[in-house]
């Protein structure tokens, strides 16, 4: 498998995961120092915080 395969492999687990609200893959898919960028929210600096940002979706959307 090529590095543009394993990569999109491992992103499909990372969907999956937020898919499926499996914060255990979520969180091991990530860095603990992970710094993600989304539209229109503050920076999500570190594994805490990205994950408080996926609950908080999770809530604000629950049939997603």
């Amino acid at each position: 498998m090529g590095t543009e395969q394993y990569n999109m492999t491992l992103f499909q687990t990372v969907d999956d995961a937020w898919n499926a609200q499996d914060l255990k893959t979520f969180a091991n898919r990530h860095a603990k120092y992970v710094i993600v960028h989304s539209p229109a929210q503050p920076d999500q600096i570190g594994l805490e915080a990205h994950t408080e940002f996926a609950l908080n979706s999770f809530k604000a959307f629950p049939d997603c």
